[in-house]
């Protein structure tokens, strides 16, 4: 979340992206730039709040928008994982997040694609409670015709390095 008076991060992103590569960005205008930030963020936000009453059917539904075909099967697939299934219902567990971007890792050409590394904090609430937790991951974007879609999610640690 940003103040009224403040630019949101996505655009000080692309600003200063602009300023090393010029008034293109892998091939894509510049404002480009800023709807890949916007949609890793609506894509951390949305990957990191969900409740035990959702279905993976449901969970999969918020992710889509933002999402390829192949990833979302995977994320899918994660969220339906027998013991964290059991686990989220069985202590009623609720998350709500969000998602910093903190740099880019890389740019791909042959789809275009930008790897975002993100901060998704998450606070989950439930019969145990816990402490809000933060983890950096990669994020990489790709466009989809007019769209940019979540292609690959990765801890960053694992090296994810995008489509170059």
């Amino acid at each position: 979340m940003h103040l009224p008076d403040q630019e949101p991060p996505f655009r000080r992103l692309a600003v200063r992206v602009e300023h090393y590569v010029g008034e293109r960005v892998v091939g894509e205008p510049a404002t480009d730039l800023s709807a890949a930030a916007q949609t890793t963020l609506t894509f951390a936000k949305d990957y990191s709040t969900w409740s035990y009453t959702e279905s993976a059917n449901d969970y999969a539904a918020t992710l889509s928008p933002v999402t390829t075909t192949q990833e979302l099967a995977i994320i899918k697939n994660g969220y339906s994982t027998a013991g964290t299934a059991q686990q989220r219902t069985a202590e009623k567990q609720v998350s709500t997040g969000s998602g910093t971007i903190d740099s880019i890792r890389s740019f791909g050409t042959g789809p275009t694609s930008i790897t975002f590394v993100v901060t998704i904090s998450q606070q989950v609430t439930g019969a145990q409670p816990a402490p809000a937790q933060s983890s950096q991951y990669a994020v990489t974007v790709t466009t989809t015709g007019t769209a940019w879609q979540v292609s690959d999610l990765e801890l960053s640690q694992l090296g994810n390095q995008g489509n170059t």
